[in-house]
């Protein structure tokens, strides 16, 4: 996964970023955002500081200012994150942070203690983007979740946020929230993906944001949906490097890829374990988090229960070019017998497609990495870029 989320309790210092508070409300001389090492470092590029090494620690980002509120437009400009040799948290820094024109009391109302929940894209190993969302307590529009910030945070200055923790924290202050609010920029992809396989969940979230430009796109599902099968096929991918392994450790007997040679095959893989006994395989992949919500159809459903074996399901998630995690649930012929119970009490003439499902509800072993293979993402970076 590219796309990699943190929340930052802004201290005083931080905000010294912004001009206004730089010039009003000295807290130092950093000029700069604290990326706390423990988190941007150890947690999210534990590669970044081979990657900077080539360029004086400076790598150059695009910053995208949301909020605070929901008044003020994006605010796109380009810094640079430093290390710098005598401190030893990395840094949002470059030049300060102006007012616009347009907008010259935007910042003057954040406070210490308000956040920034950031959004970074870009490669495994160095982001490139960085979008900002503000949430400032001095602001109607922020308040709900600047005290669902507060108490995510538990006494930490900077911590991860997954997209699922994202869903319910603006889930719990629903529907209090604006739909109009910059939060919701952070969870469309992975909406737009969710839409796109026919999940309900995604189609309500766009639906609150009718005027953002993606949606309004005829192509965005299109697009997305496109995007999914491709990523669909690299968590197939990776998945028949981990089922090698397997049999080169004989820890399987044999495996053969089937939807490679049938796309609407109700299963993706067989395997034969070391007794030589037949299991399929379901390989569900997104390139987001673990909880993002499974498809499963109605023909895999009647699979899962009439084989005469084992229906094994691959959640494949945070899927990158080369890499991604793996849990598996093995054994779904109850959980289908259940779901179809409901479903063939439908009507006559009416049948259900397919469901949407929350990982959370289905059994799943433990985590495990997949790998197609290491690269080197080393850069170098034109200082004046």
């Amino acid at each position: 996964m590219s796309k990699k989320l943190a929340i930052k309790k802004l201290t005083a210092s931080d905000l010294t970023f912004f001009e206004y508070h730089y010039r009003n409300n000295p807290a130092g001389k950093q000029k700069a955002i604290n990326l706390n090492a423990d988190v941007f470092i150890e947690k999210m590029y534990p590669f970044l500081e081979t990657v900077a090494e080539n360029n004086r620690n400076r790598i150059p980002i695009t910053l995208e200012f949301y909020g605070p509120g929901i008044r003020y437009n994006v605010y796109s400009l380009t810094r640079k994150i430093i290390k710098g040799e005598n401190y030893k948290n990395w840094r949002l820094d470059g030049e300060l942070i102006h007012e616009q024109d347009d907008a010259p009391d935007r910042f003057k109302s954040l406070i210490p203690g308000d956040f920034a929940v950031m959004e970074f894209d870009g490669s495994e190993t160095y982001p490139n983007l960085c979008k900002i969302i503000l949430i400032g307590l001095n602001f109607p529009d922020d308040v709900g979740l600047h005290g669902h910030f507060q108490n995510f945070m538990v006494e930490k200055s900077m911590k991860l946020l997954s997209i699922s923790e994202l869903e319910e924290i603006v889930a719990q202050i629903k529907p209090e929230i604006n739909p109009q609010h910059p939060i919701f920029e952070l969870i469309l992809d992975e909406a737009i993906e969710d839409a796109a396989q026919g999940g309900i969940q995604g189609i309500k979230i766009l639906a609150r944001r009718p005027s953002y430009s993606t949606v309004r796109d005829p192509d965005a599902l299109e697009r997305a949906w496109q995007k999914a099968a491709k990523i669909g096929r690299k968590g197939e991918e990776l998945v028949d490097v981990y089922l090698t392994k397997q049999k080169t450790n004989s820890i399987i007997s044999d495996y053969e890829w089937a939807s490679r040679d049938n796309a609407v095959s109700p299963y993706d893989f067989i395997i034969w374990d070391k007794d030589n006994i037949k299991v399929l395989i379901d390989v569900k992949t997104t390139e987001y988090d673990f909880e993002q919500a499974l498809h499963i159809s109605f023909n895999e459903l009647l699979t899962m229960r009439d084989h005469n074996g084992k229906y094994d399901l691959f959640r494949v998630y945070n899927v990158t070019e080369n890499s991604g995690n793996l849990r598996i649930a093995s054994d779904l012929k109850k959980f289908s017998e259940k779901i179809l119970e409901i479903l063939e009490q439908l009507p006559k003439g009416v049948t259900s497609d397919s469901i949407s499902v929350k990982p959370r509800i289905i059994s799943f072993g433990n985590e495990v990495s997949l790998s197609i293979q290491n690269t080197n993402d080393t850069q170098y970076f034109n200082e004046n870029e």
